[in-house]
């Protein structure tokens, strides 16, 4: 899945990107990333593993986290997965 980020004012360091989804989700798999300092774009893999997957039910949570001076800025935003 392609990924987006802009950092605001200040922050320079690069950014973390992971998945954080509901506990009772069953057969999805998404390693963090790490977007570069000075790159605003990425991909960001996402699989679906096992013949049990789901439910989607809720959203899951994109979440991005840069450091500033040791403290974590995050950023998140809502991800509706469908299946067919």
């Amino acid at each position: 899945m392609p990924v987006r980020l802009r950092r605001g004012k200040g922050l320079t360091g690069p950014a973390r990107v992971e998945l954080v989804a509901p506990p009772h989700v069953r057969g999805l798999e998404a390693p963090p990333v790490e977007i570069a300092a000075g790159r605003n774009e990425g991909t960001f893999p996402v699989r679906f593993s096992g013949e049990h997957v789901g439910p989607f039910n809720l959203p899951v949570v994109l979440r991005a986290t840069v450091l500033d001076r040791g403290s974590p800025v995050v950023a998140e935003t809502r991800l509706e997965l469908l299946t067919k």
